[in-house]
C-alpha cells in the first residue's frame, strides 16, 4: 500500500495535536514492571520497539493510580511522585520514535490485587450463577496444572467482595485520579486515557452488574454515569491543558450489563466534556472466555456496526479495535467512516512488521490467530509473549520477567559489629545490584547489648554511606537505616532480617563473612527468592567465578551478571561447566544462552572434567586462579535429592573461607 493517497498513513489533527498517520497503538497489558510498580528496563525496550514499529501514538496500558488499584503484580504505578523520572524515561522512548506517548490511568477495583478490593456495591447473589458459569469456561481455557491455583485466587478474591465502597473512598478515588493525571503530564506525556473498560473500577459503576446502588450513583445508566464522569472531571481539573481520552466499553456481555445503546448515551456525555478521542472495545473478564463471546469476537471487524453509528454521532475521534486483521481492512474501514483512527493491540504484538508491512502489499501480515495465549499469560503473572514470537525471545522474556519479580532493585544491607562497618564500607559500590542499585536500607543488628564503639561507628558509617550514595548520584530518600534488636524482639537475627527483607520487598540481601555466627550462613540460604551475598575479606572480589551447570537457574544468574555489570569495567569473569554428559551438548546449550542473553558469541565457557565431587571442581579452580568471589544460582532441590547429590552451592558456602559469594535463588 503506497503512502500516496491512503487513509490509513494521512495525518490527523487530535485537538492541538497531530497525529502523523491514523494508527494507534492500544493500551496491552504486559506484566513487564518491577514489582513496586516502576519502570523496568524490559518495560522500556518493549515501548521502544513498539513506537519505533510506526504508530501516530502508543498508549501505555494499566498505570495504576493507586497501590490498592493494581491488577497484578507487573502493574505500572503512578500513585506516588517517585514513579515521575522513570515515567518519563518511558514517555521519551516513545517520543523518540515520532509517536505521541498517552499513559493509561486505571482502578482496579474490585479486580485489584488487594485485601480491601473498591468496588461500587456488594456483589450481587442474583448473578452468582453466570459468574460461576463464566468462571468454568474460563478455567477451562487454562492448562489444567493452573486451575486449582486460579480458582482458588479468584475465589479468595470474590470473597472480598462483600463492602461497597463510601463516599469517604469516592473521594479519595477521585483524588487519586487527578494526582496521577497531573504526575502523567509532569512526566512528559502528551495525553492520558481513563480506562472505562474490561470490567475495571469505572466499568463496574457503569454496569448494572456490578453498581447496585441506588440514585444518585445508581439505578439508571444516567446516574450509574455520575461516578466515571467525576472522575473525568478530576482528571481535567487537575492536569488542565492535558487532553483525556477514554477507553469506552461498547457491550459488557453480561445480564443487566451495559448494551450499546447505553454506551452511545455515555459517550454522548463524553464528548459533551471534551474528551480527545473514544477508544472503542467490548467484553470483560467475565464474558471474554464464554465459547459464544469467543465465537462473536473471533470475525473481522467485529465491532464495526457498531462504530460506524458512534463515528456519525460524535465530534471526537473514534478508534476501533477488535481484530482488524490486515491493512487492506483498516483502509476500507476508514474510507467507510466506520472510525477515524485504526487500534491495534494483538496485531502488533503478533507482527511488529505490521506497519511496515502495510506500506508493502507484497509483504503479507502475519495475523492474531485469537489464541489468548498473551491474555493467559498475563493473568498467570507471566508477562506478555505471542505464540508466533520465537522460542528464544519467549524465554528472553520469561527471563526478564523473572528478574523483575525478585525486586533487584531494592537491596537490604545488614551490619552487626564495627567490622562489618568497615567491610561494606570497602566493597559498598561492588554489592549486586550496580546498574538497578537505587534502593537499599541499611539495618543495624544489635544481638547483643551496644558499646559505644559500635554506636560510634554506626553514626559515621551512616553519614558516609549519605555522603556516598548522593555522590552516585542517586536519590537521598532512596537510602534508608533502621535497627533490628535482636535482644528486645527475642528473635535469632537470620529470622528478624529476613521478616525485615520480607516486609519491604526487599530482593538482595547484604552481609559479611564470619563464619563463627552461624546465622550468617543460615540467611544465605534461607533467602529463597532473590539474593543473598556474603562478602569475605579476599582482596580480589572483583575477580569472579561464575559456575554454569546449563539450568534455569543458570541462565538466572547470567541475566544477573547482565543486569549489574552492565557497562562497568574492572571485573573480570570466569565461566565454568563441571561436565556432567556430552562435551558437545554443553557447548551448543551455552551458544544457545548467548544468543538469548545477547552476548558476544565468543565468550567463553571453560569445561571442567566429569566428576562426581563438583564443589570439589569448582574449589580448585578458585583455589587456581586465586578468584576471590563466586556468583552462583541455587537450584533449591528437594531433601531426597540433596541427601544423595548434596548441594553445590551450601558446599561452596562451607568452603570459600575468606572469599565472597553471591547466591541467586
Amino acid at each position: 500500500m503506497s503512502d500516496q493517497g491512503s487513509m490509513l498513513f494521512s495525518p490527523l489533527a487530535l485537538g492541538t495535536l497531530t497525529l502523523k498517520n491514523r494508527i494507534v497503538a492500544l493500551p496491552v497489558f504486559t506484566g513487564y514492571a518491577h514489582t513496586d510498580g516502576s519502570v523496568s528496563p524490559l518495560l522500556l525496550e518493549h515501548y521502544h520497539s513498539l513506537a519505533a514499529s510506526g504508530p501516530a501514538m502508543v498508549v501505555v496500558a494499566n498505570a495504576a493510580v493507586s497501590s490498592e488499584g493494581r491488577t497484578a503484580k507487573g502493574s505500572l504505578r503512578i500513585d506516588q511522585d517517585r514513579f515521575i523520572p522513570g515515567l518519563h524515561r518511558l514517555a521519551r522512548v516513545i517520543q523518540s520514535s515520532g509517536a505521541l506517548a498517552c499513559l493509561q490511568l486505571n482502578h482496579a477495583g474490585r479486580y485489584a490485587i488487594s485485601d480491601t478490593p473498591m468496588l461500587p456495591s456488594p456483589a450481587d447473589s442474583g448473578h452468582l450463577a453466570f459468574e460461576l458459569a463464566s468462571l468454568k469456561h474460563f478455567m477451562e481455557s487454562f492448562p489444567f496444572d493452573k486451575r486449582f491455583g486460579l480458582t482458588r485466587f479468584l475465589m479468595n478474591k470474590a470473597r472480598g467482595w462483600q463492602r461497597g465502597m463510601d463516599d469517604e473512598d469516592r473521594n479519595l478515588v477521585l483524588t487519586e485520579f487527578g494526582a496521577a493525571a497531573l504526575r502523567a503530564q509532569q512526566a512528559g506525556f502528551d495525553l492520558v486515557e481513563l480506562h472505562g473498560s474490561s470490567g475495571y473500577l469505572l466499568t463496574q459503576y457503569l454496569s448494572g452488574f456490578t453498581n447496585g446502588l441506588g440514585p444518585p450513583l445508581g439505578g439508571s445508566p444516567e446516574m450509574r454515569a455520575s461516578f466515571p464522569l467525576a472522575v473525568l472531571d478530576a482528571v481535567m481539573a487537575h492536569a488542565p491543558g492535558l487532553p483525556v481520552g477514554w477507553r469506552l466499553l461498547l457491550q459488557e456481555w453480561v445480564p443487566e450489563g451495559i448494551d450499546f445503546s447505553e454506551a452511545s448515551a455515555f459517550a454522548a456525555k463524553l464528548d459533551d466534556r471534551g474528551v480527545a478521542y473514544l477508544s472503542c472495545t467490548a467484553g470483560a473478564y467475565t464474558s471474554w472466555f464464554l465459547p459464544e463471546i469467543r465465537k462473536r469476537m473471533a470475525k473481522p471487524a467485529y465491532l464495526s456496526p457498531h462504530l460506524h453509528t458512534l463515528t456519525q454521532s460524535t465530534r471526537a475521534p473514534t478508534v476501533i479495535s477488535g481484530r482488524v486483521i490486515g491493512p487492506m481492512q483498516a483502509e476500507k474501514l476508514l474510507r467507510s467512516d466506520v472510525s477515524d483512527l485504526i487500534g491495534l493491540a494483538r496485531p502488533l504484538l503478533a507482527d511488529p512488521q505490521w506497519i511496515a508491512k502495510a506500506r508493502d502489499v507484497k509483504d503479507p501480515v502475519k495475523a492474531c490467530i485469537n489464541c489468548n495465549t498473551c491474555i493467559k499469560r498475563v493473568i498467570l503473572n507471566q508477562g506478555v509473549a505471542c505464540v508466533h514470537w520465537p522460542s528464544r525471545k519467549k524465554e528472553a522474556i520469561d527471563l526478564e520477567v523473572d528478574m523483575a519479580a525478585r525486586a533487584m532493585f531494592k537491596t537490604l544491607v545488614l551490619a552487626a559489629n564495627p567490622r562489618d562497618l568497615r567491610r561494606l564500607k570497602s566493597v559498598w559500590q561492588h554489592t549486586l545490584p550496580l546498574r538497578h542499585y537505587v534502593d537499599t536500607t541499611v539495618a543495624f543488628l544489635q544481638h547483643c547489648p551496644a558499646d559505644s564503639e559500635y554506636q560510634a561507628a554506626m553514626a559515621e558509617f551512616q553519614a558516609w554511606s549519605m555522603d556516598t550514595w548522593q555522590s552516585m548520584g542517586l536519590e537521598p530518600n532512596d537510602l534508608r537505616f533502621t535497627t533490628l534488636d535482636a535482644v528486645h524482639e527475642r528473635q535469632e537475627p537470620d529470622s528478624l532480617a529476613l521478616s525485615l527483607a520480607r516486609s519491604q520487598d526487599r530482593g538482595v540481601i547484604v552481609l559479611c563473612r564470619r563464619k563463627e555466627e552461624k546465622w550468617r550462613e543460615r540467611l544465605l540460604h534461607r533467602h529463597k527468592f532473590g539474593i543473598a551475598e556474603v562478602f569475605g575479606t579476599h582482596p580480589g572480589f572483583n575477580d569472579i567465578l561464575v559456575p554454569f551447570d546449563l539450568s534455569w537457574a543458570s541462565l538466572l544468574v547470567l541475566k544477573t551478571l547482565d543486569w549489574a555489570f552492565h557497562g562497568k569495567g574492572g571485573f573480570s569473569f570466569t565461566f565454568a561447566h563441571v561436565l556432567e554428559g556430552p562435551k558437545q551438548a554443553a557447548l551448543d546449550r551455552w551458544a544457545e544462552v548467548l544468543d538469548i542473553l545477547g552476548w558476544d558469541p565468543d565468550t567463553p565457557l571453560e569445561l571442567l572434567s566429569e566428576r562426581p565431587d563438583v564443589t570439589g571442581a569448582l574449589l580448585h579452580l578458585l583455589e587456581d586462579r586465586n578468584l576471590g568471589r563466586v556468583i552462583m544460582g541455587k537450584r533449591g532441590r528437594s531433601g531426597l535429592a540433596r541427601l544423595f547429590l548434596g548441594s553445590v552451592s551450601r558446599g561452596m558456602a562451607q568452603g570459600l573461607a575468606s572469599r565472597s559469594l553471591t547466591l541467586i535463588s
